[in-house]
C-alpha cells in the first residue's frame, strides 16, 4: 500500500511538472479516430480563441499512427477559418516516415507520434475566434491505422 501511494505521488508529481513547463502552447487538442479507420468524409474541427495578435506562433499538426500505417506520408486538407470570415484552405503533406519504412515520430510500442508544422511565425491577423478543419486527401476511402489527429498551436520562442 506505502509503495503503491509513493509511486501514484512520484507519478502524479512528474506529470504536473511535464505539463506546466510547456509555457509556449497556447491551445492543444487530439482527437481519437474510432476504430484507427478515418474515413474520407471525417472532418475534425478545432475551434479556439486568440488574444494575442502581436506575438508570433507556431501551428502544428499531430498526428498518431500504428506500426501498420501502409504509407509513408499522410496527406491532409486544411481549411484554416479566421474571424474576418476569411479561409485559408491548403493541402499539408505529413512525411511520417522515409523510404525504408523508418518512422521519423517518436514511438511508444507500436504508436507513433508525429508534429508536422502547419503555419510557422505566424501573426494572427485579429482577436477573436479561429477554427481548422481537417479531412485525409489519401485515396483510402478508410485510412487505417491512424489512431489521432490534432493541432497545437503554440507561442514562437
Amino acid at each position: 500500500m506505502k509503495h503503491t501511494l509513493s509511486a501514484f505521488l512520484i507519478t502524479t508529481t512528474i506529470l504536473l511538472l511535464t505539463v506546466s513547463c510547456d509555457k509556449t502552447r497556447v491551445y492543444e487538442i487530439n482527437i481519437p479516430i474510432s476504430g484507427e479507420s478515418w474515413h474520407k468524409d471525417s472532418i475534425y474541427s478545432y475551434n479556439f480563441a486568440i488574444e494575442d495578435t502581436v506575438t508570433a506562433h507556431n501551428i502544428l499538426v499531430n498526428i498518431r499512427n500504428t506500426g501498420n500505417y501502409r504509407y509513408q506520408n499522410l496527406l491532409i486538407y486544411v481549411d484554416f477559418e479566421m474571424p474576418n470570415n476569411h479561409t485559408i484552405i491548403d493541402t499539408l503533406n505529413c512525411i511520417l516516415a522515409d523510404k525504408k519504412g523508418k518512422w521519423y515520430g517518436k514511438g511508444w510500442g507500436s504508436i507513433w507520434s508525429s508534429t508536422i508544422p502547419y503555419k510557422a511565425n505566424i501573426r494572427f491577423p485579429k482577436k477573436g475566434n479561429y477554427c481548422i478543419k481537417m479531412n485525409h486527401a489519401m485515396r483510402d476511402e478508410n485510412l487505417k491505422a491512424i489512431t489521432d489527429i490534432g493541432i497545437r498551436i503554440e507561442k514562437r520562442d
